[in-house]
C-alpha cells in the first residue's frame, strides 16, 4: 500500500493527532522561558504539534490531540497555579478547537471576503473570551488553592499581573499560530500529514530557511559586535537572549509574510496564465485571423492567429510573419499603392480603416481579402499598432461578380422570361377556353339528355289528352251529320274534351317550368310543386309500372332560389329512381322541416348501388349506365346546383337493396 493511501485514512489521522498530543505534554518542559525583571516569558513551542493537526485536519484531530496531552502542559509548567489550571487548560482547548473548526468552514467558503471576516471575528471572539476567564476566573480559583500544596502555592494575583498573562497567552498563541500556518505550508511537513501539495508550496521550505538563516545571522553579528565592544567590561548578557527570541519571531513572521506573498504571486500568474490560454483559445477558434502589427512601413507583423495559414498557405512560422517580411509583401502588385493610400486616409480620419485587397497565396493562387483595424498607441513608447481582422471573402466575391454578371443582363433576361411567360399565358389561356368549351358542350350534352327524357314524356303524355280531344270531336261531328245529338251524349263528349284539354295544359306548364332559364336565385320555390311538376314529366315511366308514395309535411316547404335549376335536380334524381327498378317497383318521397331545415327524403326500391361506388356518384363522368344511357354528368350537376343554394345531398344505398337520397335546404318565412 502507498504511503499516499495510507497517509489519507482516518486512522493514520487518529494516530497523528494522538502523537501530536503526546509530544506537546512531553516537550513542555523544553519550552523557551525568559526572566525579565519580575516578568517571566514562557513560550511553549510545543503546543505546535496539536494546532498543526488541527489545523490540517479539523475540529476532529483537534479535540483528539487536545485530550491526548496538548492541553495538559500546565500542570507541568505552572503547578503553583492550582485550580486556576482549569482556566490554562480551557483557554488552550479552545484555542486548538477553535482551530480546527477554521479549518473545517474554509472548505465551504467559495468567497475569500467572507472568509476572512468570519476569521477576524473568531479571534476577537476568542480574545473577549480570553480575557474574560482571567480577569473573572483566575483570581477566584487561586482562592480556593490550600497554601500546603507546594512551597509556592499562589492564592491571588493583583490585576496587572493577570493582565500581563493575558497579553502573554495572546502573544504566545498567535506566534504559535502563525508558525503552524507556515509549517503547514512547507512540503515536507505536508508529506508527513498525507495533504496535497499546490503548486505553490513547492518554495516554501526555501523561504522559510532563508528566513531563518537571515536572522540566525544578524543575531551572530549583533552578539560578535557586542562581544567587541564590551571587552574589559561588565555588563547583563540578558538582553542577548531576548534579543536572539526577538530575531527569531520576526524571521518567522517575515517568513510568513514571504510566503503567503509567494501565494499570492503564483495565483496570479496562474490566473493571468489561465486567462491568456483562454484569449489564445478564443482567438484561435474564431473564423476570422485577428492580429496586431506595427504601424510602419512594413507593417510589421507582432502577433497573428493561426488561422492565416489556411488562407496563405504558408505556416505559421514562416518567415512571412516574422520581423523581415510582412503580409503586405503577399498583396497583389495592382493593389499595394491603393490599399496603403485608403488605409492611411481612413486612419488620419477616425483611427480605423476597412479595405478590401487581393493577395497571391503560396500556390500562386489570387484570394479576395477584408480587412478591418483601428490604431492604438503603447502609452510608454509612444509606437502605433494596429489591432485588425482579417477574412477571407473570396467566395463572396465570386458571387458579387456574378451577381454583376447578372445585373448587367437582367434587361435581357426579364424580356426573354417575360416572352415566355406571354407564350405560356397564351397557351394557358387557350387551354381554358378549350376546357370552357368542353365543359359547355358536356353541360348542354347532359341538357340534351334531359331534354330527351322530356320530350319523350311529352309526347307520351300530350298524346292521350289529344286522343280525348280528338275523339270527342270525331263523336259531336258524326252526331252532328246524323241529327242524333241528345243532351247527355253532348256532356259526356264536351267532359272529354275538357279533361284533355286541363292534361295538356298541365303538361304545357310543367315544362314550361323545367325550361326556365333565369340566372336569379332569389325566387320563392315550393319544392312539393317542383316535385309535382317532375313527376307529371316522368308520369308515363312510371304509370302502371312503378307506384309513387307522396309523404309531404302540413307546411309549405319553401326555400330561395332558382326554379328552373331545381327543377332539373329533382328531375334527375327521380329519373334516377326510375330507371334503377327494372320491374315494379316504388318510390317514396317525403318531406319534413326540423329547426329551419327542409329535409327531402326520396327512396327507391330499386338495385341499389355497390358500396365502392358510393362515394363516387357525384365524381364528373361516373356512371355505371349502359354507353348512350348517360355520360356521368346528372348528379355532379345536380351537387353543384344543391351547393349553390347552400343545401347538402346525402346517398345511402346497399346492392339490391335500393338507394335513399336525403336533400336540405335552408328554409324561407
Amino acid at each position: 500500500m502507498r504511503f499516499d493511501n495510507i497517509a489519507s485514512s482516518s486512522i493514520y489521522r487518529v494516530i497523528l493527532s494522538v502523537i501530536a498530543g503526546l509530544l506537546c505534554l512531553v516537550l513542555a518542559k523544553y519550552s523557551i522561558s525568559y526572566q525579565f525583571d519580575n516578568l517571566s516569558i514562557d513560550i511553549p513551542w510545543s503546543l505546535l504539534f496539536p494546532i498543526i493537526v488541527a489545523a490540517a485536519f479539523g475540529t476532529r484531530s483537534a479535540v483528539i490531540s487536545a485530550i491526548s496531552g496538548g492541553v495538559l502542559f500546565p500542570l507541568l509548567l505552572w503547578p503553583s497555579n492550582g485550580y486556576a489550571l482549569v482556566v490554562d487548560v480551557l483557554s488552550l482547548f479552545v484555542l486548538i478547537v477553535l482551530v480546527g473548526f477554521v479549518t473545517d468552514i474554509k472548505k465551504r467558503f467559495h468567497r475569500l471576503f467572507s472568509y476572512r471576516i468570519l476569521v477576524v471575528t473568531l479571534v476577537f471572539g476568542y480574545l473577549i473570551f480570553l480575557s474574560s476567564i482571567y480577569f473573572f476566573g483566575f483570581n477566584y480559583l487561586l482562592s480556593f488553592n490550600p497554601t500546603f500544596w507546594t512551597d509556592s502555592t499562589v492564592t491571588s494575583l493583583p490585576d496587572f499581573v493577570i493582565f500581563s498573562i493575558i497579553i502573554k497567552c495572546a502573544l504566545n498563541y498567535l506566534l504559535l499560530v502563525i508558525f503552524s500556518d507556515i509549517l503547514i505550508t512547507l512540503p515536507e511537513v505536508r508529506k508527513v500529514l498525507g495533504l496535497r501539495i499546490e503548486r505553490w508550496m513547492k518554495q516554501n521550505s526555501r523561504v522559510f530557511s532563508l528566513s531563518l538563516l537571515i536572522a540566525l545571522v544578524v543575531w551572530a553579528i549583533f552578539y560578535l559586535l557586542d562581544a567587541l565592544l564590551s571587552l574589559n567590561k561588565q555588563s547583563d548578557k540578558d538582553y542577548i537572549d531576548l534579543s536572539f527570541m526577538v530575531l527569531f519571531l520576526s524571521s518567522g513572521i517575515i517568513g510568513w509574510v514571504l510566503i503567503y506573498y509567494n501565494r499570492s504571486k503564483n495565483l496570479a500568474e496562474a490566473k493571468l496564465q489561465n486567462k491568456q490560454q483562454q484569449l489564445f483559445s478564443i482567438i484561435n477558434n474564431i473564423p476570422s485571423v485577428v492580429y496586431r502589427c506595427v504601424y510602419d512601413a512594413n507593417w510589421t507583423i507582432q502577433m497573428i492567429s493561426s488561422q492565416i495559414s489556411d488562407i496563405t498557405g504558408y505556416p505559421l512560422r514562416s518567415g512571412i510573419y516574422s520581423d523581415r517580411r510582412s503580409l503586405a509583401n503577399l498583396l497583389l502588385h495592382e493593389d499595394v499603392i491603393d490599399v496603403e493610400k485608403s488605409i492611411n486616409q481612413q486612419i488620419g480620419l477616425t483611427n480605423s480603416f476597412q479595405v478590401e485587397y487581393r493577395i497571391v497565396t503560396r500556390s500562386g493562387a489570387v484570394r479576395w481579402i477584408s480587412e478591418v483595424g483601428r490604431l492604438c498607441f503603447d502609452n510608454e513608447t509612444n509606437l502605433g499598432y494596429i489591432d485588425g481582422v482579417i477574412n477571407d471573402i473570396t467566395s463572396r466575391k465570386e458571387l458579387e461578380f456574378e451577381v454583376e454578371h447578372y445585373r448587367n443582363n437582367l434587361e435581357l433576361l426579364v424580356k426573354q422570361r417575360t416572352e415566355e411567360l406571354e407564350i405560356a399565358n397564351e397557351e394557358l389561356r387557350a387551354t381554358l377556353e378549350k376546357l370552357n368549351t368542353t365543359q359547355l358542350q358536356l353541360i348542354q350534352s347532359e341538357k340534351m339528355a334531359s331534354l330527351g327524357v322530356l320530350t319523350a314524356g311529352f309526347a307520351h303524355e300530350i298524346n292521350n289528352p289529344l286522343n280525348y280531344i280528338m275523339g270527342g270531336c270525331t263523336a259531336l261531328q258524326e252526331m252532328v251529320n246524323s241529327g242524333e245529338i241528345a243532351n247527355s251524349d253532348t256532356t259526356i263528349l264536351l267532359n272529354s274534351i275538357k279533361e284533355g284539354v286541363t292534361r295538356a295544359s298541365a303538361i304545357v306548364k310543367s315544362l314550361n317550368q323545367i325550361s326556365t332559364t333565369s340566372s336569379v336565385f332569389s325566387v320563392i320555390c315550393n319544392i312539393s310543386n317542383i316535385i309535382d311538376n317532375c313527376l307529371t314529366i316522368l308520369h308515363y315511366r312510371t304509370d302502371g309500372r312503378i307506384e309513387i308514395l307522396k309523404n309531404y309535411c302540413s307546411e309549405k316547404c319553401c326555400i330561395k332560389g332558382n326554379t328552373g335549376q331545381l327543377h332539373q335536380v329533382f328531375l334527375n334524381i327521380l329519373l334516377n329512381a326510375i330507371q334503377a327498378i327494372a320491374d315494379k317497383g316504388s318510390i317514396t318521397i317525403s318531406t319534413i322541416i326540423v329547426q329551419g331545415v327542409l329535409k327531402i327524403d326520396i327512396t327507391d326500391t330499386g338495385c341499389g348501388i355497390a358500396s365502392e361506388n358510393l362515394s363516387r356518384v357525384v365524381d364528373p363522368f361516373f356512371t355505371t349506365k349502359e354507353p348512350r344511357v348517360g355520360i356521368g354528368l346528372g348528379l355532379t350537376i345536380c351537387y353543384s346546383i344543391i351547393k349553390e343554394h347552400e343545401g347538402s345531398v346525402d346517398f345511402f344505398s346497399e346492392e339490391n337493396m335500393g338507394t335513399k337520397v336525403l336533400i336540405t335546404f335552408p328554409i324561407v318565412d
